[in-house]
């Protein structure tokens, strides 16, 4: 599914961070099943703290942290307006926690990232539709039974570094050999492409004389996060 998600990271200090992230997937069609029309959405935040070491042209990181969401979907047919009973709903709401390392790579204007996320997720609560799609309460039932799930996203990152700003292309999966995720309906890998602004490296550029910018540009060592 389609979505937005925006992030901040901000360093109070030398080698410490804290970063927040927010995720909003808005209703969107998902395809018809029988006389009924599918569609979902969902949200989720999280919030961490870590430290990242730079050293040109590397810069290592630790976060951890903790957030939560919720995912829904639901089955109308066209009378769902007149009889709201015509309406079948599935809503599960979730928590989970994280620790993530991660390494970065930036030679010139282009930059490069791998990163591991080691993730346990626990589902919290679920209001289901027993007349929902019989696929889709299976995989509930089946979340459910199991309730407390933990694994590892992985995930890398490529694109192009500018002063202040850059673009890169993410991608992520998951890696754990003991689920099968298909019973759960869960989204093995996704991709995004991101826009991010350094605050922090234009002001350094502004106060920067002209002539002095010009000259230690290729020493220049950032200290933003990856």
């Amino acid at each position: 599914m389609k979505g937005v998600e925006a992030q901040a990271i901000y360093s109070p200090i030398k080698y410490t961070g804290m970063m927040l992230n927010h995720i909003k997937i808005p209703r969107r069609t998902n395809g018809t099943n029988g006389n009924y029309t599918e569609w979902g959405r969902g949200s989720m935040t999280e919030a961490g703290i870590g430290a990242y070491y730079p050293h040109r042209p590397f810069n290592l990181s630790l976060f951890g942290g903790y957030g939560g969401g919720w995912a829904e979907n639901a089955y109308e047919n066209e009378q769902a307006s007149v009889l709201p009973e015509e309406s079948l709903q599935s809503r599960l709401e979730f928590r989970r926690w994280f620790l993530q390392p991660s390494l970065s790579v930036r030679v010139k204007w282009l930059q490069f990232g791998f990163g591991m996320r080691r993730v346990w997720l626990n589902y919290t609560k679920g209001d289901v539709g027993y007349q929902i799609d019989p696929k889709e309460l299976a995989s509930i039932k089946n979340i459910e039974s199991k309730g407390f799930f933990q694994f590892w996203e992985n995930g890398f990152s490529l694109g192009v570094h500018l002063t202040g700003f850059s673009v890169t292309y993410n991608n992520v999966w998951l890696s754990r050999k003991n689920y099968k995720f298909e019973d759960y309906q869960f989204n093995k890998n996704g991709s995004n492409l991101c826009f991010t602004l350094n605050i922090n490296e234009l002001w350094e550029n502004e106060d920067e004389p002209k002539e002095k910018r010009v000259n230690s540009a290729p020493q220049k060592t950032g200290s933003n996060l990856p």
